[in-house]
């Protein structure tokens, strides 16, 4: 694998014809960075498209008007993958950006098959090692992919990641062990309502802990209630908080299979009274611009794209320093708070002295919001055109 210099974020004098591909418009991570880039693209001048392998309804399609997306309507890769392959021989771009890894090989396989000159970019976006150690330990069929990696991935012709750490993770070296493509650490956009929503949305509070004259301050954590998310250690962190009688209150925005047992832990740490699992919501932006504070206590990540969105609503931020993405992106007192991964203790000491302290918290609102101009869409989708340009150069 040959790396490349870090790219500025100047655009290649050509801008290409791009079509970025993602699963799907059902919301989530991958949602939210497909339709941020191909806004981005579009504003820096290129032709782009997003193309979504699953079927996409109207109620997800007039979300993006300004977007031309193309639904391959495939619930299978077996399916998709003839369809991709129709669409490229009539579009005909010169790059395809893929993401995730799921994504990636069906990808790789109709861009050799369609042989219609497409460059197709690959982009990692988790620890590869954490995934299939933890989060697919019980899933035969995703455990597969290192495997298929392996046979694959040499023939894409650029690899990209949101952070250092998931290209040198030991399983993913072993998977590409003989690749050598032209690789870039690009970190994700964040949707650009984020900023909007830096001041609080108009009419009433999206919760009721959220009243303007409120005097419990309110913590925010967003993500799905899995392992990799550290929502325990989070709870425990507030036991503690509540044993030292430092008022605080938690509100958790996402869904996922481990819900009804931390509800329970909740319960069982006696704070019912003090976090609330609100699920999955569309509002979550005038959630972010009301609170107080966001944590994130996760024990990897591949990027962190909401660090990046509380940046981009001046948040103070309290956050582990995990694997991938939060490692890079966050400097302990310049734009959060940072603590070691699975320390409860250490947790509520940064969260104890972030809520008695309004003048760091006041500093690490303006770092934070200097450090977000970094994440926009137009500006990440630069720093991607730039190597589009050296990927068609090679």
């Amino acid at each position: 694998m040959t790396a490349i210099k870090p790219i500025k974020g100047q655009s290649p004098a050509r801008q290409p014809r791009i079509s970025v591909v993602i699963w799907g418009l059902q919301g989530g991570a991958f949602t939210n960075i497909g339709t941020c880039l191909a806004r981005g693209f579009a504003a820096n001048g290129a032709d782009a498209e997003l193309i979504v392998i699953r079927p996409a309804s109207f109620d997800h399609l007039i979300k993006y008007p300004d977007i031309t997306v193309h639904s391959l309507r495939a619930t299978k890769t077996s399916t998709a993958i003839p369809r991709l392959v129709s669409h490229l021989r009539w579009r005909r771009p010169d790059v395809l950006l893929s993401m995730p890894n799921i994504v990636n090989l069906p990808a790789i396989v109709a861009t050799r098959l369609a042989r219609c000159g497409t460059k197709v970019v690959i982009s990692e976006q988790n620890n590869l090692s954490f995934d299939m150690d933890i989060t697919h330990r019980s899933q035969p069929k995703m455990r597969a992919i290192p495997l298929l990696m392996t046979e694959l991935y040499p023939f894409a012709h650029g690899l990209s990641a949101p952070s250092a750490g998931i290209l040198v993770d030991p399983r993913f070296q072993r998977s590409i062990r003989r690749c050598q493509l032209p690789t870039a650490v690009i970190p994700n956009p964040f949707p650009e309502s984020a900023l909007a929503s830096r001041d609080a949305a108009e009419g009433a509070p999206p919760h009721a802990w959220l009243t303007a004259d409120r005097r419990i301050p309110v913590l925010l954590t967003i993500g799905r209630l899995v392992e990799q998310k550290g929502i325990d250690t989070l709870l425990h962190a507030l036991h503690n908080l509540a044993a030292r009688r430092v008022d605080a209150r938690l509100l958790v925005l996402g869904v996922g299979p481990l819900r009804d047992e931390l509800e329970h832990l909740r319960d069982q740490l006696g704070l019912r009274d003090r976090v609330d699992f609100l699920g999955y919501r569309q509002d979550a932006p005038r959630f972010m611009a009301a609170c107080d504070a966001f944590v994130l206590a996760s024990r990897w990540e591949g990027f962190g794209i909401v660090l990046a969105e509380a940046m981009a609503c001046g948040k103070p931020i309290v956050a582990t320093n995990a694997p991938g993405g939060p490692s890079e992106i966050l400097h302990d007192r310049e734009n959060a708070l940072v603590v070691p991964v699975d320390d409860a203790t250490k947790l509520a000491d940064a969260l104890e002295t972030l809520l008695g302290n309004e003048e760091l918290a006041d500093a690490l609102r303006e770092g934070a919001l200097a450090h977000a101009q970094t994440y926009t869409s137009r500006a990440v989708a630069a720093r991607y055109l730039d190597f589009f340009d050296q990927v068609l150069r090679s």
